[in-house]
C-alpha cells in the first residue's frame, strides 16, 4: 500500500511513499527506524517538508 505525501510537503506534490510514520517521541522514532532497516527501506526523516520537491515516489519510510 501506498500514501500519499501531497499533505507533507509545501508544493503540495502528490507522489506516493511505501510507509509513513508520524512519530511523536523518540521511541516511536526509533522502533520505525529499525523495522525499515529490518525490511531494508530507504528512511527519510521529514521535518515541515518545506523546500522538499519530490520528483517520484518514494519507496521507503
Amino acid at each position: 500500500m501506498t500514501h500519499s505525501l501531497k499533505p507533507w510537503n509545501t508544493f503540495g506534490i502528490d507522489h506516493c511513499a511505501k510507509h509513513i510514520v508520524c512519530a511523536e517521541n523518540e521511541q516511536q522514532l526509533l522502533s520505525a527506524w529499525q523495522q525499515a532497516t529490518r525490511e531494508g527501506l530507504p528512511v527519510m526523516i521529514l521535518g515541515e517538508g518545506s523546500n522538499v520537491l519530490f520528483l517520484e515516489n518514494y519507496a521507503g519510510t
